[in-house]
């Protein structure tokens, strides 16, 4: 019996069983809209209750919509600890995206998209400069390096790599928010001459830049970000999650299934949300 799959929220964590709170910092990957972000050194807020040195990630628009209160259909059919599906339509246009960690530092989406005149993949990082008091970070820096798009500390901090399966219909990069929405759906205007975009603050400031890629809307998508201390770092995790993002979903899949052929389900006349509630609270035990 494989996971059983349902009408659940659009909301979430993915695992990201290597974090702990104090020994081994990872940070925690939380959903945001048809997405998701790590949040460094964990979610600030809820229980998380501490400051974030950094948020990052990237979300799915569908012709220019970004909440997912923008779709007549958002939901997620399998939301188990280590594989999240979005289900999303709006008109004739509708996609499937799933999300799954590959290895420790590679987040992985899978997309394919129908009756869609745009898809756009819309990337975010922000920062607390100097969130420990240390000397040497001035700010944040984009740019594209061959097929792949950067985001990085300057002078220091985590650097960000994106990687997509389709070519790039247009590309662009800022520093305000209101422009995500304006490319997602239109384009992006590209970058300026000097051939990055920086944001700058004092130490203690948050900073935060914001990248839109526009892709056709055909066939699978495929979608990967990759985090390292430095840029060299993060594109070798990227590289070697390219070779396994297959493997790594079929095994978690196995896993689930293997799981839940054995683990209790409510069947029959139960109200929705305490059949799906019940699988709550087993992935997150899990």
């Amino acid at each position: 019996m494989a996971f059983p799959t349902d009408d659940y929220t659009p909301h979430g964590y993915l695992d990201t069983p290597t974090h702990t709170r104090n020994l081994t910092p990872r940070g925690v990957l939380r959903s945001h809209g048809a997405g998701f972000r790590w949040h460094f050194p964990a979610y600030a807020g809820m229980y998380g209750g501490r400051r974030e040195t950094y948020r990052a990630g990237f979300q799915v628009a569908i012709d220019g919509w970004l909440r997912l209160a923008d779709y007549t259909r958002a939901r997620s059919p399998y939301h188990s600890k280590d594989l999240f599906a979005f289900d999303l339509a709006r008109g004739a246009a509708a996609a499937q995206v799933w999300f799954q960690l590959a290895g420790e530092h590679v987040l992985h989406a899978s997309a394919q998209i129908a009756r869609a005149g745009r898809v756009a993949i819309c990337a975010e990082y922000t920062r607390l400069l100097a969130a420990n008091g240390e000397w040497g970070e001035s700010g944040l820096v984009g740019r594209i390096d061959g097929d792949t798009l950067e985001l990085q500390g300057f002078e220091d901090g985590d650097a960000f790599v994106l990687w997509a399966s389709q070519p790039w219909l247009d590309v662009g990069i800022t520093a305000e928010p209101a422009d995500v929405r304006d490319w997602a759906a239109t384009g992006a205007p590209g970058l300026p001459a000097e051939g990055f975009v920086a944001t700058i603050g004092a130490r203690g400031a948050q900073v935060a830049l914001h990248a839109v890629i526009g892709l056709a809307p055909t066939g699978r998508i495929e979608v990967l970000l990759a985090r390292g201390k430095t840029a060299d770092a993060a594109r070798r995790a990227l590289e070697a999650a390219r070779l396994t993002t297959g493997s790594e979903r079929a095994r978690k899949q196995a896993a689930d299934a293997a799981f839940w052929a054995r683990a209790p389900r409510l069947e029959g006349d139960w109200p929705d949300h305490w059949r799906r509630g019940l699988v709550y609270d087993f992935e997150t035990l899990r």
